[in-house]
């Protein structure tokens, strides 16, 4: 948790940032990474999640989207979805760049928490592909 407020604080470079979230354990990132997802929308930029993600291995997924504001394009969005495959918590609610796409890209095999509230851009089909 020190290396990611030294980070959001700029004391430290993102090169060592990401060394040091790769060398976590994978239970203690995906906590961090909860935390800072739930908690902290504001801290949680693409180049800070990304260092996350390039684990492949975080097994939780948090995008804070209040009011349909959501840090992450579509684009990075599905990013995120691909270098998730072990994913069993998904929180995408009011995410306006949420869509039947997004549903498609998402690795269900190990979902067990599905929170899409208030996506309004998701269509039947893209339910009916992700249950399939």
């Amino acid at each position: 948790l020190k290396a990611f407020l030294d980070r959001a604080a700029g004391h430290i470079s993102m090169e060592d940032f990401r060394s040091r979230v790769l060398r976590l354990p994978q239970s203690v990132a995906d906590e961090i990474f909860r935390t800072v997802t739930r908690n902290c929308p504001s801290l949680a930029q693409w180049e800070i999640l990304k260092a996350f993600l390039d684990r492949e291995d975080m097994s939780t997924l948090h995008i804070k989207c209040p009011n349909g504001n959501c840090p992450l394009t579509k684009e990075r969005l599905l990013e995120a979805l691909r270098k998730c495959p072990s994913l069993r918590s998904l929180d995408l609610a009011q995410g306006r760049a949420v869509d039947d796409e997004v549903l498609a890209a998402v690795p269900s095999s190990k979902l067990c928490e599905l929170n899409l509230t208030l996506c309004r851009n998701i269509t039947r089909r893209g339910i009916v592909s992700l249950l399939s």
